[in-house]
C-alpha cells in the first residue's frame, strides 16, 4: 500500500490552513500575512504559483462571479454555481455568453482543490503587486528543493519524459518530497492524481527493467504511449 496516511494528512491540512490564511489575509489587508501564507504554499506548490506573464494580468475573481466568500466550502461554492446557471438558463434568455462562460469556469475551477489553489494564488500575487511592487518582487524567491536520487529521480525523469507530468510539477513533487520527509514520491504521485495506482505500476516495473538493462528509457516511453493508445482504442470500442 502506497499511502501513509498521516503524512498525506498532513500535507492535505497544512494546505489548507495556509489556504484559508491566504485568503483571510486579502480580506483583512494583511499584506504580511499574505506574503507569508504564499511563500509557504508557493514552496509546497511551486507548479500552481503564477509566472511573470500571468501576473501582468488581471485574473478574474471567481468567487464575486457565483457570489460565495473566499472562505466557502466546496458544497457552498456548487449550491451558488448551480442557482447561478439556472439564473440564466431561466430568466436569461439572450444571455451574455462571456458572462455565462465565466461562470462556468468559475464552478470548474472553485470545484477543484488544485486549481481553487491556483486561482488563489493568482488572486494574491496581483493583490499584493497593485500594494507593493518591491513585496512583490520577493513572492517567487523560495527555498529550492533538493532533487531526489536514484529511483525517484529516474520516476520523475520518466514522468516528465512520457509528457504524464511538466517541469513546475516536478519541481513541486521534489519540494514536497523535501518538506515532508515520511513521504514518498510514489505516494505523492498518488495523492496529486498524476497516475492511477496500475499506471504507477507500470512505471515501478520500467524503472526495474531500465535499471537491469533489459530496456531504455526511449523504449519505455514508446511502450506507455503505446499503452495508452491501446487503452484508448479499447474504451471506443
Amino acid at each position: 500500500m502506497y499511502y501513509s496516511d498521516y503524512t498525506l494528512s498532513k500535507l492535505f491540512y497544512e494546505t489548507q490552513i495556509l489556504t484559508s490564511a491566504l485568503r483571510l489575509s486579502r480580506v483583512e489587508n494583511d499584506i504580511e500575512g499574505a506574503m507569508l501564507s504564499y511563500k509557504e504554499l508557493a514552496r509546497l506548490y511551486p507548479d500552481l504559483t503564477p509566472n511573470t506573464k500571468d501576473a501582468e494580468k488581471e485574473p478574474k475573481d471567481y468567487y464575486q462571479v457565483v457570489a460565495v466568500d473566499p472562505d466557502s466550502n466546496r458544497g457552498r461554492v456548487r449550491e451558488r454555481y448551480h442557482r447561478k446557471i439556472r439564473s440564466f438558463l431561466n430568466e436569461n434568455a439572450d444571455f451574455d455568453r462571456e458572462d455565462f462562460l465565466d461562470v462556468l469556469n468559475a464552478g470548474i475551477i472553485l470545484s477543484s482543490q488544485r486549481l481553487r489553489l491556483s486561482h488563489d494564488l493568482h488572486m494574491t500575487g496581483h493583490w499584493i503587486k497593485r500594494r507593493s511592487a518591491e513585496q512583490f518582487s520577493k513572492l517567487n524567491r523560495t527555498r529550492r528543493s533538493s532533487k531526489p536520487e536514484n529511483d525517484e529521480a529516474l520516476l520523475l525523469d520518466l514522468l516528465l519524459d512520457t509528457e504524464v507530468i511538466e517541469k513546475r510539477e516536478a519541481a513541486a513533487l521534489r519540494s514536497q518530497l523535501s518538506l515532508f520527509t515520511g513521504c514518498t514520491i510514489q505516494e505523492l504521485i498518488l495523492f496529486s492524481g498524476y497516475l492511477s495506482r496500475r499506471d504507477l505500476g507500470f512505471f515501478e516495473r520500467g524503472i526495474l527493467h531500465i535499471k537491469e538493462e533489459l530496456t531504455t528509457r526511449e523504449q519505455f516511453c514508446k511502450s506507455y504511449q503505446a499503452k495508452l493508445q491501446i487503452e484508448a482504442q479499447s474504451q471506443a470500442l
